[in-house]
């Protein structure tokens, strides 16, 4: 259980604040909460006074509203905060930071990179396999022309070392 010893200064109705994830109550300015609770940050915000809706409160963008009503993302997060904290497995801590444009094109660089080795060894290994610089090119699906002037030269080293 974690438990959190919450101050009500007032500026809230008077009424049960209950969390909707595990079902604990607010009695007395204590909240326990289970372990696996996906609200608790939710209900933080409510509780600490985050009153725009609007906005996003991790990086302060303005969310989108939905068609039928709401807003966009979760937990007072805009959408791609929410993506964000998703996609690295939900940690407590919230959405990590987005990436910068740097890390961005240098990832994209990398993943071009890592496709361009497996074509490589596909074509490598279709050659071995003694297939034509043609039936090697459609087997990874390269155009011949790039086969042989690209490809070829790399695979003919890699066979005579």
């Amino acid at each position: 259980m974690i438990t959190q010893r919450l101050v009500l200064d007032g500026g809230y109705p008077d009424g049960v604040w209950a969390c909707g994830g595990c079902g604990t109550h607010l009695h007395e300015g204590f909240l326990a909460h289970r372990d696996d609770c996906p609200d608790v940050r939710a209900l933080a915000a409510i509780l600490t006074g985050w009153d725009r809706a609007g906005q996003c409160r991790n990086c302060g963008r303005p969310r989108r509203r939905r068609r039928n009503g709401g807003w966009q993302g979760a937990f007072g997060w805009c959408h791609p905060c929410y993506r964000r904290w998703r996609d690295a497995g939900r940690p407590g801590t919230g959405p990590p930071p987005p990436m910068s444009p740097a890390e961005r094109t240098a990832r994209a660089a990398e993943a071009v990179r890592e496709a361009s080795r497996r074509r490589l060894a596909d074509y490598a290994w279709s050659r071995a396999a003694g297939l034509t610089v043609a039936q090697a090119a459609d087997d990874v699906g390269l155009s011949e022309r790039t086969a042989a002037e690209r490809y070829e030269p790399v695979w003919r080293q890699r066979i005579a070392a």
